[in-house]
């Protein structure tokens, strides 16, 4: 064994220790390259729904209007970026609907325990506010407040970087295929391609 070759090793070990290779590098890129890939398929994301929007009001308009592509891009992104406003809105409205109702909530969770510790005869549980007294008492505010203005910090950061990445994208959109088909090969692939 001290005088062997790589060569001479079996086949199907170097074929595992190049797929473990292989599988320890990917993770490794998908972990440490996190910050760049999910803006990345976010935008591939965006973009594709609108690309896939404005194809279908240019199929729309073909019947009536003669529409070009770039005013049904720029349709779909309007229409894309009201219904993101209307979900973050309605989101938020029931957030708060949520946190207005939570004493509601609190009286009814705190009654059904009580009983519950009656019924099992548990003697006397904490209530609701002890509880959030305590855990208020644990948590350090100004640590919170930092990491609060920390992700805020990183999500406008994304923020910026999935637009630009969604701007590339429906910008280079048009272009993918013609670079493709230069890319290719040889005539079979170009007309795989075609």
């Amino acid at each position: 064994m001290a005088g062997q070759r790589v060569t001479d090793v079996h086949p199907t070990l170097i074929r595992l220790f190049m797929g473990l290779t292989i599988t320890a590098l990917v993770i490794l890129a998908l972990v440490y390259g996190r910050p760049i890939l999910l803006p990345l398929v976010l935008a591939i994301l965006i973009a594709y729904l609108v690309s896939a929007l404005a194809r279908w009001l240019h199929d729309m308009g073909a019947r009536t209007l003669r529409l070009p592509m770039w005013p049904c891009t720029l349709l779909s992104l309007v229409i894309f970026g009201v219904g993101l406003t209307l979900f973050v809105n309605v989101v938020s409205t029931n957030l708060s609907a949520v946190l207005a109702a939570a004493p509601g909530y609190q009286a009814n969770i705190e009654q059904v325990l009580t009983s519950l510790a009656v019924t099992l005869d548990l003697g006397e549980i904490p209530t609701i506010d002890q509880l959030w007294k305590d855990f208020v008492a644990e948590i350090q505010v100004e640590s919170m407040i930092g990491q609060v203005a920390i992700s805020l910090k990183l999500l406008a950061g994304n923020l910026f970087l999935i637009i630009l990445y969604v701007a590339f994208a429906l910008l280079e959109a048009g272009t993918v295929r013609n670079k493709l088909l230069r890319l290719a090969a040889n005539e079979t692939e170009r007309l795989q391609l075609g």
